[in-house]
């Protein structure tokens, strides 16, 4: 063979390979990650790539509400369709805040009523149970 052959046939070889290296870098599919992070108090939680994060913001009276909810999913079945049911989600909680128990929970920042109103609305939609659920942040401020 001659060189030039043998140039053009390495230069595709170290192309594909560097193809491969990049789809596998940027890929966030099923790839199974395993860490486990200690919090304050020594819990573990796991985060193995199949969570949720999700954002609700709305106005409630004279306050704007913005609330992140963290959902770790137990299968990529399950992580799918909650992404997919996800706007529908969204609404039911944004709804469900209209509701006279979920305002006073609001209101008194009782995070624990908060998750679980929120988690029977994903809970509603979702293929799987949902077991639970965290709140990453919450921020009531006044319009005025």
């Amino acid at each position: 063979m001659s060189d030039k052959t043998i140039r053009f046939i390495l230069v595709v070889i170290v192309a594909i390979v560097v193809g491969i290296l990049g789809f596998a870098y940027n890929y966030k599919g099923e790839f199974d990650l395993q860490l486990q992070l200690k919090n304050t108090k020594n819990r573990l939680f796991s985060i193995n790539g199949l969570n949720v994060k999700f954002s609700v913001n709305t106005s409630i009276g004279k306050d704007n509400l913005s609330i992140q909810y963290y959902v770790p999913c137990s299968t990529m079945k399950q992580r799918t369709h909650l992404l997919q049911n996800l706007p529908v989600i969204k609404h039911g909680i944004i709804m469900d805040m209209n509701r006279s128990k979920m305002m006073t929970a609001i209101q008194k920042r009782d995070f624990e009523s908060i998750k679980k109103y929120s988690l029977k609305v994903i809970n509603d939609h979702g293929i799987k149970e949902v077991d639970k659920i965290y709140l990453e942040s919450f921020a009531l401020r006044s319009l005025d």
